[in-house]
């Protein structure tokens, strides 16, 4: 009789704990849907150009999904924007921690490091980041922009003809590689890559 009771507790208890796991994992489901909407709330006030409310908004999304890393890069991006350069740094570190191979943490903490007047270490980040996306053009100029900043120009020019092997049409890639061959005296070559900056920038119509 007594191990009847014994087992009856013991499979109302197994059952308790079945029920409570299915609630907790639709409350997460719940608290991740619930952040998506702080998400979309800061962009909206962040284009709207109340940062600090975008920032309050990005927070509470982040409180809500703290296993993403994704949440913390916009709300660096948001303290860059801000210019506030310290917790920027602290905000993509965190990003970092929880996804090293999260590119995008990387390069934004690379330029927090180069405000900070840390030229290395934003180029090792910088490096890092396009270490982990080869393609994408924007972090091959970010070496070679901060290549510059240490005055390796060697090294500058090469990544931005990297970037420009992956998008042959890439603005800033071509600006910044026109600068070197003025520098370097090359000024038709200099001319040559402007005019392509010039033919790819949208020009206003300033009539009313």
């Amino acid at each position: 009789m007594r191990r009847t009771v014994i087992n009856k507790y013991l499979l109302l208890f197994l059952l308790s704990l079945c029920f409570f796991s299915c609630a907790c994992g639709q409350t997460e489901a719940e608290k991740i849907a619930e952040s998506y909407k702080f998400e979309d709330k800061a962009l909206e006030l962040r284009q709207k150009g109340d940062l600090q409310a975008a920032i309050r908004e990005q927070k509470k999304a982040i409180e809500l999904n703290a296993k993403d890393a994704k949440p913390l890069v916009v709300l660096a991006g948001m303290y860059i924007e801000a210019e506030d350069w310290q917790k920027a740094s602290e905000t993509a570190q965190k990003a970092i921690a929880l996804d090293p191979n999260q590119a995008w943490a990387r390069h934004l903490y690379a330029n927090v490091l180069r405000r900070l007047n840390k030229k290395k270490e934003a180029l090792e980040q910088a490096q890092k980041a396009a270490e982990i996306e080869p393609d994408n053009p924007l972090f091959l100029t970010n070496v070679g922009t901060i290549h510059g900043v240490l005055d390796d120009k060697k090294s500058e020019r090469e990544y931005y003809e990297k970037a420009l092997k992956i998008d042959p049409n890439y603005s800033p890639a071509l600006y910044n590689l026109a600068l070197v061959k003025s520098e370097t005296n090359d000024i038709a070559g200099a001319i040559n890559l402007l005019k392509k900056v010039i033919k790819q920038t949208p020009i206003e119509n300033t009539e009313k």
